[in-house]
């Protein structure tokens, strides 16, 4: 049970990596490229989300495995 909590911070931490590595991207992208920012900005929106929810649902599915064994 601990092994997967362990896992399961990992890879929270990866997770919140990811989506802050992403994050600082666009937006420098958005400052270089003043006329493609709202495009940029806006795709940042729609992916950050996105990012979570698939790390989330990955977070659970290992949960459900280590509870079940």
């Amino acid at each position: 049970m601990l092994e997967g909590l362990d896992r399961k911070i990992k890879l929270d931490i990866i997770i919140t990596v990811i989506a802050t590595f992403v994050s600082v991207n666009l937006i420098i992208c958005s400052y270089v490229w003043n006329g493609y920012a709202s495009q940029i900005l806006s795709i940042l929106v729609i992916l950050l989300p996105t990012i979570y929810i698939v790390g989330n649902l990955i977070i659970r599915c290992i949960l459900i495995k280590n509870l079940r064994t």
